[in-house]
C-alpha cells in the first residue's frame, strides 16, 4: 500500500503497476566477486524468483562454505 519496498511488493506485474529496472547480478558473478572470502553469509530475497535459481544459489554456498538465508 506504501509503494515499492513494502512487503506488498511482487515480480507480478498488473495494469498501472510502475515498474523499475534495477542493476542485477548472477550467482555466478557474486562468487567471482567474493573469490577466496573467507566469511560469507548470504540473503536472498527476490520476491518469488528464488525458486528459479535455487540451483545457482545451493552452489554458491557450497563454494563459499557460506550459511544462506532465502526468504
Amino acid at each position: 500500500a506504501g509503494g515499492l519496498g513494502q512487503s506488498t511488493t511482487s515480480a507480478l506485474k498488473f495494469d498501472g503497476a510502475e515498474e523499475i529496472h534495477i542493476p542485477t547480478v548472477t550467482a555466478q558473478m557474486l562468487s567471482d566477486r567474493l573469490g577466496a572470502a573467507d566469511r560469507v553469509v548470504i540473503k536472498v530475497d527476490i520476491e518469488g524468483h528464488e525458486y528459479a535459481i535455487i540451483d545457482d544459489l545451493v552452489a554458491l554456498a557450497l563454494r563459499h562454505r557460506a550459511p544462506m538465508h532465502i526468504s
